[in-house]
């Protein structure tokens, strides 16, 4: 389209993404950027766009993936806190951006994170919790150890 208004909905594998944040970063015929709605499921498939009541469908498909934890290592450290955490499993480099709770505290990430292994330094706790990872804006894994 001419004008960012001609756009009227962009989906990416069936679910719905938000385009309208992102207006300033629009380029006529090349560019639109959208940030992805939350998949129920894993899935798969093509963008659609719709612009003035056309749809185009890419040929490229994208997917949506769930983190899955497998093992957390060590199980157990000091509740001051500085436990280098590895979590491994698969699927964890998904996402724009990810976040890990042992309970309610927060293990910092400290390296890039890979497709099967994320490490962290656990912070202060009151005691024994349940680690969460979160990747972008999708519900993570569980795993209790």
């Amino acid at each position: 389209g001419v004008e960012f208004q001609d756009i009227e909905s962009i989906n990416v594998a069936d679910t719905r993404c938000n385009h309208m944040l992102y207006g300033d970063q629009y380029q006529v015929s090349t560019t639109v950027v959208c940030e992805t709605g939350m998949s129920s499921a894993p899935s798969n498939g093509p963008i659609r766009i719709t612009v003035r009541g056309q749809t185009q469908m890419s040929s490229v498909h994208f997917k949506y993936l769930n983190p899955e934890i497998t093992s957390i290592s060590p199980k157990i450290g000091p509740k001051s806190g500085g436990s280098a955490l590895t979590i491994k499993g698969n699927h964890l480099d998904i996402g724009s951006s990810a976040r890990v709770e042992i309970g309610t505290e927060t293990c910092v990430i400290t390296e890039k994170r890979r497709e099967n292994e994320i490490t962290c330094r656990t912070t202060r706790s009151g005691g024994p919790k349940k680690v969460k990872s979160q990747a972008g804006r999708g519900q993570g894994g569980n795993h209790r150890g």
